[in-house]
């Protein structure tokens, strides 16, 4: 019982820092970093050093960017445990991150996951991905047993889908520093299309080929795209089968309109016998089967 209680205060003591630390970074938001995504050619080469070495990579003076690089130095998208010391058994060979930004999300599970050999980053945010690109393009030097592949587009569970870009100014600025709008379904027919990319299409070009009727090496997977999970997850889940790892940020309590937003993949996850493993807004999720059986 001591021990329970004391790990609940630690855990309750590491919340509130972080919790002031995000609150900080929010207060450092002047005129030079603005919450939006700014134009690929602001963006500039950086270094920082962390627990997992000193990288480089580019970006663009503002406060979105800015908080990739914290995300990147707090490591967020996995955490130690007996979970994942399985998975890194199972040696993840293929990584695919849906919203991934200007790229840190992806850098860091491959620092993470060292036996990946391919890296697929969706974006559906033009500017962030031409930063993504360039990310890439500057890391596939640095990693050259790697492939590197940046997508641009919406990832969805239909195919020809429209998007529109909607505001995300009713939000707190405290809960959203991934600039200032999402995308949603849009059937007008006004609005210039964003290419929509089935995760079944990433799987059938870059998932590992089966060697003498065995997969070496799985899926892991990372989702952070501000409530347009709601959408990923309406329909057409049957990818979901082939993941070892899934973490993703979830945004039911950012306002009303997301408060269905995880529905879909709550659902997706009791279908599929997935262990999870909850911090904060993001769920670190773990096959049961596919960790166990090396798949």
């Amino acid at each position: 019982m001591k021990n329970f209680l004391l790990n609940m205060i630690v855990s309750v003591i590491v919340r509130v820092l972080r919790s002031i630390e995000a609150r900080l970074l929010c207060l450092a938001r002047g005129p030079l970093l603005p919450n939006k995504h700014l134009e690929a050619d602001t963006a500039q080469l950086k270094k920082m050093r962390t627990k997992k070495g000193e990288i480089q990579y580019f970006a663009r003076p503002s406060f979105s960017d800015q908080v990739r690089a914290y995300e990147f130095s707090e490591d967020i998208y996995c955490q130690p445990g007996y979970l994942n010391d399985l998975l890194l058994k199972r040696e993840p060979k293929l990584l695919i991150d849906i919203g991934a930004n200007i790229g840190l999300s992806s850098l860091n599970l491959l620092k993470s996951f060292p036996t990946l050999s391919v890296v697929v980053g969706v974006e559906a945010n033009h500017e962030n991905w031409k930063v993504l690109k360039k990310n890439y393009e500057m890391w596939s030097q640095h990693y050259p047993g790697i492939e590197f592949h940046a997508i641009f587009g919406v990832a969805d569970s239909k195919k020809n889908s429209s998007y529109k870009l909607s505001s995300l100014n009713g939000l707190s600025k405290e809960l959203s520093a991934s600039g200032t709008f999402t995308f949603t379904p849009d059937d007008s027919g006004e609005n210039v299309a964003i290419p929509s990319i089935l995760i079944n299409e990433i799987l059938d070009s870059y998932q590992p080929r089966p060697i003498n009727g065995k997969i070496r090496g799985g899926v892991i997977c990372k989702i952070d795209i501000e409530g347009g999970e709601e959408y990923l997850f309406a329909e057409n889940t049957k990818w979901f089968s082939n993941l070892q790892y899934l973490t993703i940020e979830i945004h039911d309590r950012y306002s009303l309109e997301y408060m269905n937003s995880s529905r879909g993949i709550l659902k997706a996850l009791l279908d599929n016998d997935f262990a999870i493993y909850p911090q904060h807004d993001i769920l670190h999720c773990y096959s049961r089967k596919n960790i166990k059986s090396g798949i």
